[in-house]
């Protein structure tokens, strides 16, 4: 085939036997998923028939397959919370994914996690703890502290450790999601991460439970996180008119969820109140 033609036929609509031959190894299924998402171009000929775009049908193929290969090629971790012992390793992990350091937040941080040691929960190489792939940072606050800090009322790293709220009372609790941290070449260990903070507060409810959660997102990691959990825009009151706050976003997990980590986690919480272990 010469240049032309192939260029010709990379930016042609095919029918859908087609377009399945050139998503192959990929199956039927992954296909139309995609194509409800509207990830694949599609029009409509004369007839009124449905084709499909090769170039977008090519590009999506090659990023799934990218995609599997990555997961494939995962490191071995376990999760846990964040010790002091280990922000040298989440510092390493910062200076991998943003070209910098930031101590001066690291030295907030270890104050609020000694206020509150089940901040940040990591990914950490299971042969070797001194190497974070991941972490996210839940802080727990007086929901007035919060809409402050999205709000633009208060700098995060004004929160003192006095502020930071302890899970040692029963009760709702809202946390900020302050920070979503994930190695580039490993960026589905993030959810292992979410996965993990999961299963600590499945554990703890129904005495404790997360009501809700907010976050700010400032990263491409934490546009990622917000998007994994559908987090909704937040609005505020300002002068009788609700204002949406840019970058910020709030998740009320007494809400019907439209993320499926989230609705996992909501039927799991459902399946321990009903069946309470003994």
């Amino acid at each position: 085939m010469n240049r032309r033609s192939h260029q010709e036929e990379t930016d042609a609509f095919v029918s859908f036997s087609r377009a399945l031959e050139l998503f192959k190894p990929l199956n039927k299924n992954a296909f139309n998923y995609r194509v409800r998402k509207k990830e694949i171009a599609t029009k409509e000929d004369e007839s009124g028939k449905t084709l499909y775009g090769v170039q977008s049908v090519i590009a999506m193929r090659n990023s799934l397959l990218k995609r599997l290969s990555r997961i494939d090629k995962q490191p071995e971790v376990i999760t846990d919370w964040l010790q002091p012992t280990d922000i040298p390793a989440s510092l390493a992990l910062d200076q991998t994914v943003y070209h910098e350091m930031y101590l001066a937040e690291a030295e907030v941080y270890m104050a609020w996690r000694r206020k509150n040691p089940y901040i940040s929960m990591a990914a950490f190489d299971a042969r070797d703890r001194r190497t974070c792939y991941a972490y996210i940072g839940l802080i727990p606050l007086p929901e007035s502290v919060i809409l402050d800090v999205l709000t633009g009322k208060r700098d995060e790293k004004e929160i003192t450790p006095d502020e930071i709220l302890t899970y040692d009372q029963p009760g709702e609790y809202c946390v900020l999601a302050n920070s979503a941290v994930v190695h580039p070449d490993y960026p589905e260990l993030i959810s292992k991460v979410i996965d993990a903070i999961g299963e600590y507060w499945l554990k703890q409810y129904p005495e404790k439970r997360i009501k809700r959660i907010y976050a700010q997102t400032v990263s491409e990691d934490g546009r990622i996180m917000a998007q994994k959990l559908y987090l909704g825009p937040l609005y505020v009151l300002q002068d009788q008119e609700l204002i949406k706050i840019e970058d910020a976003y709030v998740l009320d997990l007494d809400g019907v969820a439209a993320s499926r980590i989230i609705r996992r986690f909501q039927e799991k919480l459902r399946a321990k109140a009903t069946y309470p272990s003994k």
